[in-house]
């Protein structure tokens, strides 16, 4: 049972690889156009079908909501890492910064809110942060969130984003480990307070 009971679903997505003609990983009798996109939200991996008469481009950002979509046709569902193309996965890094870039504000208020432990991406950077004016720190955020997306960041670590389900993930946030972060289902970097940890 999921202790988080609201489903949230990514509204606009950054295709990493369009393949004209596919099968589905994820619903197997269905073959097309298939995109393999990364939310901008919830850095959700997705798998969408893509309208037969549009062309998406890799790395434009389209709305992939469920009113009125004009280049796709059904987002077939979430995909892991290990599911990406080779080509996505190269592209990975450049859409991660393109959906940082786009919405600077927020990362800089969650930085500055203190949603992300600042000492885990910049140990020597103290608040207020301004990624526009800090390209090193910019780059270093965006690194750290790739970590955790390609699964590189071991467990019972600190992570940024959460990649997809609806659990609550023993991750844990900063030095004491007193706070749980809930994977998927919730905005990046926004944290619950759970009571410490036994």
């Amino acid at each position: 049972m999921s202790l988080y009971k609201d489903r949230r679903f990514e509204e606009y997505a950054y295709p990493l690889d369009f393949i004209p003609n596919a099968r589905s990983t994820t619903i197997k009798k269905i073959e097309g156009p298939i995109v393999q996109a990364l939310g901008q939200d919830y850095f959700t991996f997705l798998e969408i079908l893509a309208k037969e008469d549009f062309t998406l481009v890799v790395g434009e950002r389209i709305y992939i909501g469920k009113e009125g979509r004009e280049k796709i046709s059904k987002v077939l569902g979430k995909i892991k890492y290990a599911d990406l193309t080779e080509n996505a996965k190269n592209r990975l890094p450049r859409i991660c910064k393109e959906i940082v870039r786009n919405d600077i504000e927020k990362f800089n208020s969650l930085l500055n809110d203190q949603l992300f432990p600042l000492h885990k991406i910049s140990p020597k950077e103290k608040r207020p942060v301004n990624l526009r004016a800090n390209s090193a720190l910019f780059e270093k955020l965006v690194s750290r969130i790739l970590e955790e997306l390609s699964g590189s960041i071991p467990k019972n670590k600190w992570i940024i984003a959460g990649t997809g389900g609806r659990k609550w993930s023993p991750r844990v946030i900063g030095k004491k480990a007193k706070y749980w972060m809930a994977r998927g289902g919730i905005p990046v970097g926004k944290i619950r307070y759970l009571g410490k940890e036994d």
